[in-house]
């Protein structure tokens, strides 16, 4: 690919395309959700393989590349199966699409600001020219469809496989992105970009430190104490950290990951859980996992973590299960309610959960006939009861 560059001025496109200014939702969320966050601390490294300081990951096609102080250090089935040495200090990577359109690129950003490519014959290979960058310093990358995303010292460069678009952005803007659509902050803004409409939307926010976008499309940015979604064309408040700092946020899978303090913390359906006593070093930086897992980078050391099963099949009832219960069932089975029975909790349904299959399924004498229930949900506490463990 023979990249064409166009620079163009952030606000100059502005005038010529579509932007909405979006609102905050003033009103605080009915609840905040600080759950306990059970985690599985994956053993990775079968082999016990020295993979040095790790600053980027990059996984694909049964592959596990970490760049680093090694170089290169690739892992197949939890062993090395080779080591590319040359570059010790890197700031990104990312797989891309192939610039010549076949394929998949693994290419890793070094901390000087150039692109090079891990190619299968186990060489570097320098790339940044290719995308008319040799003459700017490159900070990181946003794989998106088709498209490539390049943070840069003049701005944002977007490569689509035929053109390298210039936009003038803030110094030190990092986007992050996902599902077509770029986010960064700006001016005391969070700002997203369609990249295939060129559609830019804007929703003030005064502290806003991280962005990311998530499973299904919607931005996420966080302050420091708070933790903002995307619907409907405003930022919704989901959650207030009573006594740490958000120190990163990264979409993977179904879930966002974030940093609060020394802790993780992972929101996924709207509610947050986090974990106690994790103790994660202030430098730690967060990667997503192509399975929904998260990496944790710090000079401490590097470890993959996923969410602990018991702990997802929590999350399963309070999606599913607690919704209904809400509606439905609340009014006699709260905490010293009438029914004389709690089911306010996961670990209510549990213990009862006989006796939920015979009253609601088997007899249908549950809820009373002067509640309204829906056929659609006696089928979902059914489905639920099947796969409860």
């Amino acid at each position: 690919m023979k990249p064409i560059s166009i620079s163009l001025a952030l606000v100059g496109v502005l005038a010529l395309l579509p932007s909405c200014s979006s609102k905050i939702d003033p009103l605080p969320p009915k609840s905040t959700h600080d759950e306990s966050l059970g985690l599985r601390d994956i053993d990775w490294n079968l082999t016990k393989a020295d993979v040095g300081q790790v600053s980027a990951i990059v996984e694909v096609e049964g592959e596990t590349v970490f760049f680093g102080s090694h170089g290169a250090t690739i892992l197949q089935g939890g062993a090395i199966s080779s080591t590319v040495a040359g570059v010790s200090e890197w700031s990104a990577a990312t797989p891309i699409p192939a610039a010549d359109g076949v394929g998949t690129w693994i290419v890793g950003v070094t901390s000087d600001g150039k692109l090079l490519r891990l190619r299968a014959t186990g060489v570097f290979e320098d790339v940044t020219a290719r995308y008319g960058l040799d003459k700017d310093h490159v900070r990181a990358m946003i794989a998106l469809d088709t498209a490539v995303v390049f943070a840069v010292s003049s701005g944002i460069a977007i490569a689509d496989g035929k053109t390298v678009t210039h936009y003038d952005a803030a110094a030190g803007t990092t986007p992050a992105g996902g599902n077509g659509r770029l986010a960064w902050t700006e001016k005391g803004e969070v700002r997203t970009l369609d990249v295939k409409t060129k559609t830019l939307a804007r929703y003030p926010l005064t502290g806003a430190a991280f962005v990311t976008i998530d499973h299904d499309g919607n931005l996420v940015a966080a302050t420091a104490r708070a933790i903002y979604v995307e619907k409907e064309g405003a930022l919704h408040l989901a959650y207030t950290s009573p006594d740490a700092d958000v120190g990163a946020l990264v979409a993977a899978g179904t879930r966002v990951w974030v940093r609060l303090g020394a802790e993780l913390g992972a929101l996924e359906a709207g509610i947050l859980h986090r974990t106690k006593d994790l103790e994660l070093p202030a430098t730690t930086r967060l990667v997503p996992a192509m399975n929904g897992d998260v990496w944790t980078l710090s000079p401490a050391g590097l470890h993959r973590y996923g969410r602990d099963p018991a702990d997802l099949a929590r999350l399963d009832w309070e999606t599913t299960m607690l919704p209904i219960f809400a509606k439905v069932c609340s009014n006699c089975h709260q905490p010293g309610g009438t029914a004389n029975v709690d089911l306010s909790t996961y670990q209510g349904w549990l213990d009862y959960r006989g006796e939920i299959r015979k009253r609601v399924i088997d007899q249908r004498s549950m809820p009373p006939k002067s509640q309204t229930f829906a056929e659609s949900d006696r089928d979902a506490v059914k489905a639920w009861l099947d796969r409860a463990p």
